[in-house]
């Protein structure tokens, strides 16, 4: 009994996929509010998200966000946005994601074939509510898991990614 109490409590806490789910919002944004002849409390960022999806796909755009504080919050669909696109699985040493680019153009213009980035591999730490990935903080905010995953979904490109074991 005593060795099953000893080895209990030496467990690591696992990171539960529930919470993880959805979309994260990068957290040091800085809003600009839109011209007063447009909407006086509309603001809008440049903004990082990160999309886990409960089917263990994973993606990270960068895109304009516009909000209205206490109303809405949501990804423009007017502006451009660059997504990478990959798979992730949460364990006890935080969250292990491997992705590639997803290029919005052709892949073949007459100035040149794009230069493809390769697949990138990262882990992602979870403290409390907010995850660490490199630099930047997140936090979740499931007023953009609708956007996120659409704009996840309408890419045409389709990345296989193998993780490394």
């Amino acid at each position: 009994m005593c060795l099953l109490a000893f080895a209990a409590g030496k467990q690591e806490p696992r990171v539960d996929a529930a919470p993880l789910t959805g979309a994260w919002l990068q957290t040091d944004l800085r809003w600009e509010k839109a011209p007063a002849t447009i909407n006086p409390r509309l603001q809008n960022s440049q903004a990082t998200i990160l999309y886990f999806d409960a089917d263990h796909t994973f993606a990270m755009l960068v895109c304009v966000v516009n909000r209205i504080p206490g109303e809405y919050t949501t990804i423009s669909h007017g502006d451009g946005l660059a997504l990478w696109r990959g798979q992730w699985i949460a364990d006890r040493r935080g969250i292990a994601i491997w992705y590639k680019f997803v290029p919005a153009r052709p892949r073949q213009w007459p100035e040149g074939p794009i230069v493809e980035q390769g697949i990138q591999h990262v882990t992602i730490h979870q403290t409390h509510d907010l995850l660490s990935f490199g630099d930047m903080k997140f936090k979740r905010e499931p007023k953009l898991d609708d956007g996120a995953r659409d704009a996840e979904l309408t890419q045409s490109d389709v990345i296989e990614t193998t993780p490394i074991r």
